[in-house]
């Protein structure tokens, strides 16, 4: 289906009757309508199957009813209304990704940071005005759940209820990458990365802007504000604009975080007749000004906000009238007068924000800039906007009627790259960290290349300003929706360093899972690459010989502490995978120059963090005596650092990290009911102990005592974390079809998400298990880039084969030129047990079939060529 913004004005009217001009932006998005698999009324607490029969009749005795679209989904909310009591029935939505969150106040929202180009808010009210479709203005981020209940004395009929979507919906099983085997509860975790990846994977022009640009202004609809990125270092001065009030209210921000993060004002109108009923009028009373200090009034997050206060008015806000507002800030708070009355005060004496790190070094509660957004359910226009200093000169005025460049500026405007996101629902920021595991899952599943070159473009195009300390680096959490012309409002948006290490792995996993059709993008950025490249060198401490921040480059770690195993051994292995890409691309000197720099900080982390006391790598040189980490623990397997005595001993170590249903990222932490487990590091650990216990299977000396302790030492960690920790984000509940951004280690009762409903349940950092099953368990793996050359190695040894009890596999990893090598093989016999294997790949590339684990009787390895299908048997001993 294809639908154009400008003809939703017919079906969306019931949401602002009053308004004649809101859906006029002309981009054309491209639509498919998606439904609901079961659905359930309050009469009834049966689940029904939904179909295209399927009548939902609400009234007072009926008021409400519940969707589940069985996974993950992400689309433009719509019902399809048969009949209506009246005109004017109001119905409230709410939307959530876990079930257990769908009745709490606000669903499981709102967000924060970004509006996101798509609805802050999981709650919205519609007044259904005729028959016909009903379809809301904004995208809906990731839900499975969504609930329909009719307000007041009313009743309704609805024929259908859906997703206009502009995801990729595709089912799992007819991906280009797929994976099924014996063992239900493996292909149900392989499926969670791959979803989380389909629904947080947003394509060029798919997200429209969330402002309309008209005549009278821009008309915003109730959504996170959005700032100007012209005003970061303004201070002391007046904002002034006009509003209409179209529905409930008006919001602003002053002396805010470009981010969103600062004070937050909203003006009440009086509330006329057909005033939604839902109203929250203990939160918002009529006529009243309501501030408060954070991300928006009502965060349901972990981060600190101010209270909210209330200011009545001594005037009437009617609705679809103009009024003046004008906003000074001084050290103490900000002055509020409404066309031209006596100012209101409002102190900022009652925040909590650490203004240091708010507003930046100097610690000036008076800097910030200025943006837009009303509350939820409310909408108003805003124009003629205009900013004053102190000594009466305007330093800024935009009239908003024009899109260029109103949109970018404010960071509204449509999106143009195809983008992975954070997570479906949230954030729904690029956040260049996360992009490893996506790289990975949308190899190993999806194949959307796409994905990968217009990310790593759209990252590399927000490198740091020009002239500034961070001007090589790549984005480290850029929009959708803003410009690069704007970037120096986003200065220090580079802070984590290592998440430019695990950009850097990402370009290299892009190379080496699809080769040659990777290099026309790579070699398109070579320039930027080697530029990031160059300025993480800079992070190599000449004292340490390890990875540390310094003047020159100042910042912090996600992966663990300066000095310390993590950051150093993620260098390592950025740098040997970009070592790869210059030698394709054919500059030699690099390639030879970053090898050379990733031994000498691989020797430096085994002489400066190996502890063969402990048997592991310390978290970092500060703790050395007694701490271990997740991250520096896989890292140093994945990079190679580790030697292969020293990764086994590193995975038996692994113990003492060990926390309910997966591990805490470092010895330091504590383990308790509120622990956050990361999917994102343990999803590292995943890959690091199967390549270990791959490796160790993978010896000649099958039968030797030393090779059955080490594969028992490494099998550990891997069936710990596949029978415990992905299979948990199955928990029906909170269960999304998707992967899962943190969980509770589930010590004393199943574990949940972490972060409470603020917690993503479509993260792909979350969705290892979608490429380390088809790599391990079904056995395909690259041996040069590209495939061009690939091997199968079938798991034979115990923890596979007895403990995962799987005893047949199947399922194609997509290669370069639009191929796949497919594989399927399967254990028969008892006395005399035998493995078949049959495999097909593209012509022009050839393998090696082998079993790992178990020694065979004849021939250990078979060679195969591509280009057709072939069968191979072994009979184990």
């Amino acid at each position: 289906m294809v639908s154009k913004r400008s003809s939703l004005r017919s079906t969306i009217c019931f949401v602002f009757v009053a308004l004649h001009a809101f859906a006029d932006a002309g981009e054309l998005v491209v639509t498919t309508d998606i439904y609901p698999t079961t659905l359930q009324t309050n009469s009834t607490s049966e689940n029904l199957p939904y179909s295209d029969s399927s009548v939902i009749s609400l009234s007072r005795s009926n008021p409400t009813t519940v969707l589940d679209y069985g996974t993950e989904s992400a689309g433009f909310p719509f019902i399809e209304v048969a009949s209506l009591s009246d005109p004017g029935v109001q119905i409230e939505l709410r939307y959530s990704e876990g079930k257990a969150y769908l009745d709490e106040p606000q669903a499981d929202g709102p967000w924060t940071f970004s509006n996101g180009l798509s609805n802050t808010f999981r709650v919205e009210t519609f007044n259904v005005t005729e028959p016909g479709r009903v379809q809301s203005f904004f995208i809906q981020g990731g839900l499975r759940w969504q609930g329909i209940k009719v307000l007041g004395d009313a009743s309704i009929t609805i024929s259908r209820v859906g997703l206009a979507s502009t995801s990729d919906n595709t089912p799992l099983d007819e991906l280009p990458g797929y994976f099924e085997s014996s063992n239900d509860t493996l292909n149900q975790i392989w499926g969670l990365g791959a979803r989380a990846s389909q629904q947080a994977c947003v394509a060029n022009g798919s997200a429209p802007s969330t402002w309309e640009i008209t005549d009278e202004g821009a008309f915003i609809r109730g959504q996170a504000p959005a700032q100007s990125a012209l005003g970061p270092n303004y201070s002391n001065y007046t904002m002034t604009f006009s509003t209409k009030i179209a529905r409930g209210g008006t919001g602003w921000r002053v002396a805010a975080a470009v981010g969103g993060y600062g004070p937050y004002l909203v003006l009440t109108s009086e509330y006329p007749e057909g005033t939604f009923l839902n109203t929250n009028r203990s939160l918002l009373p009529p006529n009243t000004l309501v501030t408060g200090f954070g991300y928006s009034l009502v965060n349901q997050t972990t981060l600190t906000t101010g209270p909210v206060v209330q200011y009545p008015v001594d005037l009437v806000i009617r609705e679809n009238e103009w009024y003046s507002i004008s906003t000074s800030i001084n050290a103490t708070g900000y002055s509020v007068s409404i066309n031209g009355s006596s100012p209101i005060f409002v102190s900022n004496a009652n925040t909590v924000p650490d203004w240091e790190t708010t507003f930046g070094a100097n610690g000036d509660a008076t800097l910030g800039t200025w943006g837009f957004g009303p509350f939820q359910d409310q909408a108003a226009y805003v124009k003629d906007v205009s900013v004053t200093a102190s000594n009466g000169t305007r330093l800024y005025h935009n009239a908003m009627t024009s899109e260029s460049p109103t949109l970018t500026e404010y960071g509204v405007a449509a999106n143009t790259h195809s983008v992975c996101l954070d997570g479906a629902k949230r954030d729904r920021l690029v956040w260049s960290g996360d992009f490893l595991h996506s790289a990975f899952i949308l190899a190993h599943s999806t194949g959307r290349t796409d994905f990968l070159s217009e990310t790593l473009a759209f990252l590399l195009d927000w490198r740091g300003p020009e002239g500034s300390i961070f001007a090589d680096l790549a984005g480290m959490s850029p929009k959708m929706g803003s410009s690069t012309q704007y970037i120096a409002a986003f200065a220090d948006g580079y802070g984590l360093l290592d998440y430019q290490f695990l950009f850097l792995a990402a370009a290299g996993e892009f190379y080496q899972h699809y080769g040659a059709d990777a290099l026309p993008a790579l070699r398109s950025h070579w320039d930027e690459l080697k530029g990031v490249v160059t300025a993480v060198l800079q992070l190599v401490n000449s004292d340490s010989g390890l990875i540390s921040t310094s003047d020159a480059l100042p910042g912090a770690f996600f992966l663990g502490a300066a000095n310390g195993t993590a950051p150093s051994s993620a260098f390592v292995y950025a740098l040997r995978r970009m070592s790869a890409v210059a030698s394709a691309i054919g500059d030699n000197s690099s390639a030879a120059s970053w090898t050379a720099t990733a031994a000498t900080v691989a020797d430096a982390i085994n002489a400066r963090l190996w502890n063969p006391a402990r048997g592991t790598y310390a978290t970092d040189i500060a703790s050395f005596a007694n701490s271990s980490s997740v991250s520096g623990t896989a890292f140093a397997i994945l990079a190679g650092v580790a030697n292969a005595t020293q990764a086994l001993a590193a995975v038996a170590a692994l113990d003492e990290l060990r926390c309910g249903v997966g591990y805490k990222d470092n010895s330091a932490t504590d383990c308790g009911e509120s622990t956050q487990i990361s999917p994102n590091t343990n999803g590292f650990l995943l890959s690091a102990v199967a390549s270990v216990l791959s490796s160790s299977s993978s010896s000649s000396e099958h039968d030797s005592d030393e090779t059955t302790t080490n594969t028992t030492e490494a099998s550990i960690p891997f069936l710990h974390l596949l029978t415990s920790l992905w299979p948990s984000m199955l928990h029906p509940s909170y269960a999304s079809g998707a992967s899962w951004e943190y969980l509770t280690p589930g010590l004393s009762r199943a574990p949940i998400p972490a972060l409470s409903a603020y917690t993503s349940l479509s993260h792909p950092w979350g969705g290892a298990p979608t490429y380390m099953l088809p790599s391990f368990v079904l056995g395909v793996r690259a041996t040069a880039p590209g495939f061009r050359e690939w091997q199968v190695v079938v798991p034979a040894f115990e923890a596979v084969r007895r403990d995962l009890g799987v005893s047949w596999a199947r399922g194609r990893v997509p290669v370069g030129g639009g191929g796949s090598v497919a594989v399927e093989w399967m254990r028969e016999g008892e006395e005399v047990e035998v493995v078949k294997v049959r495999v097909s790949a593209p012509a022009g590339t050839k393998g090696r079939v082998g079993v790992g684990g178990r020694e065979v009787r004849g021939e250990k390895i078979v060679s195969v060529e591509g280009g057709g299908e072939s069968v191979v048997q072994f009979e184990l001993v």
